[in-house]
Parts: C-alpha cells; sequence; structure tokens
C-alpha cells in the first residue's frame, strides 16, 4: 500500500487570531476568512468614494475582479459592513399605468365615451402616451 504525504505549510500570522494554510485565512476556532482586514479597507475605500449609482455598481464590479470574489460577495460583505448604499428603485412602489387608463383619458380629454375608443387599447402604450399628450396639447 503506497501512501501519498502532501505537505502543507503551515504559517502563524498571529497566534491568537489567524492561522494561514495556502491562500486559505483561518481564524483561531477554525472558520475560513474571506476577506482580510486590509480588503474590507480597501472595499469600504474605494466603494465609499463613489458617489452615483453608476460610480458605486463599476465599483464594485471591479473590487470583485480585483479580489477574485462574485459582485454578491462583495455586496454581502459591504452590507455587513454598513456601508453599502442599496439602489434606489425608479418607480417607487407606484403602480404602472394600464392602457386602458390612457385610453380613458384620452377620451376624457375629447369629450366622448370611452366605448368609443375601446379598441384604441390595442396600441402601443408609447403610441398612446403620445396621442394622449398631443390631445391635451391641442
Amino acid at each position: 500500500m503506497t501512501f501519498t504525504l502532501i505537505s502543507v505549510i503551515i504559517v502563524l500570522r498571529n497566534q491568537n487570531t489567524h492561522t494561514t494554510i495556502g491562500n486559505l485565512k483561518m481564524t483561531k476556532e477554525g472558520k475560513a476568512v474571506n476577506y482580510t482586514a486590509e480588503n474590507v479597507e480597501r472595499m469600504s475605500d474605494v466603494y465609499g468614494a463613489a458617489e452615483t449609482e453608476a460610480e458605486r455598481k463599476e465599483a464594485v464590479t471591479s473590487l470583485a475582479k480585483e479580489l477574485g470574489k462574485t459582485i454578491n460577495s462583495i455586496v454581502a460583505k459591504l452590507s455587513s459592513e454598513g456601508v453599502y448604499i442599496k439602489a434606489a428603485k425608479t418607480k417607487a412602489g407606484a403602480k404602472a399605468e394600464t392602457k386602458a387608463d390612457i385610453v380613458a383619458d384620452i377620451a376624457k380629454n375629447l369629450g366622448v365615451s370611452e366605448a368609443t375608443f375601446e379598441s384604441l387599447s390595442n396600441a402601443t402604450k408609447a403610441a398612446l402616451v403620445a396621442l394622449r399628450e398631443g390631445v391635451a396639447d391641442a
């Protein structure tokens, strides 16, 4: 029977907190450490410097590539550190306007019944919005 010995160099960095085995950092309790203190500081600095949503998204993407992590992992770490700013939603819970509502507005602006324009609801929403704006301006 042949046994293969795999040698692993164990380096104690800080006897009380971390042990390094290859590229994987471990706490004294044996839990893997995904981000070093330097990584977290770098992430906070780069993300904190971004002022717009587009810049923050780009910062997360570049940090993910730089650290070899997924975007979701970076976002999760930034969230746990209290640094992450959630992207604003375009429609804050507002109900979308239906074609029927737009057709009703057109009929109202022209002073006719909605039944007259019933088939108008087959048009595209963009066309109906343009028509409503044109009728409102007239």
